[in-house]
């Protein structure tokens, strides 16, 4: 099986240690290929324990020239525009929008890899943006999707409605969380 994770920034940068846990424990896996892709990964490698893991991630910057071709393209597809209305009048606040909105370029491009590759499943961590991409990348290709709540996302609610109304499963962190 072929999964995909979205982080925010692991195997790269300070945070996100726990995440790194647990894509140690599914690497041990030999019938799983896994794929790590950050949505914001600083250029720094610290946590030395993930090098298999950086093996496997790829670096993308939140923003570069070669989406764009992917993102023209989307343009003429309904499901594209679609999605883009969903972030625009299901989201909160307009600030969420932006925010949302920010991400579907490389969410586009995630998304053209995913299927190039025959990913079988994206796995998220967080419920904020990370999970707008996973949401646009399963939207865009029918690729099976789940994540995973922390506690601040829960709160903030970003899109959580249409995000677990489409994703296979969503797992919580906690009971308080998974209450809420």
């Amino acid at each position: 099986m072929k999964v995909l994770y979205i982080t925010a920034e692991t195997p790269w940068g300070r945070g996100e240690p726990f995440v790194l846990e647990e894509l140690l424990e599914i690497n041990k896996y030999k019938d799983v290929h896994l794929t790590v892709i950050p949505r914001t990964p600083p250029r720094e490698f610290f946590h030395t324990e993930g090098i298999d893991i950086l093996q496997k991630a790829i670096w993308l910057p939140l923003f570069s020239l070669r989406f764009l071709p992917l993102v023209i393209k989307s343009l003429f597809c309904n499901k594209f525009w679609s999605i883009l209305k969903r972030i625009l009048f299901k989201s909160r606040t307009f600030l969420m929008s932006i925010k949302n909105l920010v991400v579907v370029p490389k969410a586009v491009y995630v998304a053209n890899y995913v299927t190039k590759h025959n990913i079988n499943h994206i796995h998220v961590h967080w419920g904020s943006t990370t999970a707008t991409m996973g949401y646009v990348v399963a939207e865009l290709t029918g690729i099976p999707w789940s994540f995973t709540l922390h506690r601040w996302d829960i709160t903030e609610d970003n899109l959580l409605k249409q995000k677990t109304d489409s994703a296979q499963f969503v797992r919580c962190i906690s009971a308080i969380g998974r209450n809420e």
